[in-house]
């Protein structure tokens, strides 16, 4: 029994040795596609991260001081926002209420910079074809929160208006605007290089020449004053007595 074991393990070396493993120079790439799928090897994924779009500037206008007048004048203050803000985009960023940031940064306050419209939400902007921008905005209660029926005095007025009209036609596509007050139009003060240019119309759409007295290059032109006139007396002609 032993005998039979030790030839049937001698067979199966003489077979081993008769049928060698391939050598290196005989041996051939198999290529992935022809594997059956388990075997395979994975196929490499690649993750793309699409980075951030870059912010654009754009330029707005609050109200600073000027030397030569008590009058304010507007300044242009940059702000960053993602890359195809809408004109609403832009304005919104000058109104204090709902605003993620504050309005007048801190270099800004220190420098007199002022921003009138804190206590306005704005609730739409809309461009026509004629490049006129309605800007619809309301006043806010300050306690509440809420829509006010306050009256908007008219020195407040006129320094909204400037604001808007000058911040709105700093964007491509708009020359003039008009203003409304939860979706009334508002009759407009305005200040022309005349100084007191009246009152435009509700549907009167106005422009930057209309607030020329808020441009920083504004020359004003000078007072002048006019010395009060004193009458004066003479003495009276003494004459010699007959």
């Amino acid at each position: 029994m032993i005998g039979r074991w030790r030839v049937l393990a001698l067979g199966l070396l003489v077979g081993a040795a008769a049928c060698p493993v391939p050598t290196d120079e005989s041996a051939q790439v198999i290529e992935p596609e022809t594997l059956p799928e388990a075997l395979r090897p994975a196929a490499s994924s690649t993750t793309t991260t699409t980075p951030p779009p870059e912010a654009e500037l754009e330029t707005v206008f609050l109200l600073g001081p000027r030397p030569d007048s008590d009058q304010r004048s507007t300044v242009g203050v940059e702000r960053a926002l993602e890359p195809g803000a809408t004109p609403e985009d832009i304005l919104r960023t000058l109104f204090g209420r709902g605003g993620e940031v504050p309005v007048v940064t801190e270099e800004e306050d220190a420098l007199g910079y002022i921003n009138t419209l804190d206590d306005f939400t704005l609730h739409s902007v809309d461009v026509d074809d004629d490049a006129v921008a309605v800007v619809d905005i309301s006043l806010v209660d300050t306690v509440t929160g809420e829509a006010s029926e306050e009256t908007i005095g008219r020195d407040l007025l006129v320094d909204v208006a400037a604001q808007i009209v000058w911040t709105a036609t700093e964007i491509d596509g708009i020359d003039r605007v008009l203003i409304s007050r939860d979706g009334v139009g508002l009759s407009l003060p305005t200040r022309d290089a005349s100084g007191d240019g009246g009152d435009a119309g509700a549907d009167e759409p106005v422009g930057r020449e209309d607030y020329e007295r808020y441009d920083v290059g504004f020359e004003f032109p000078p007072t002048t004053t006019t010395a009060p006139t004193t009458a004066s007396t003479s003495a009276p002609t003494a004459t010699a007595g007959g």
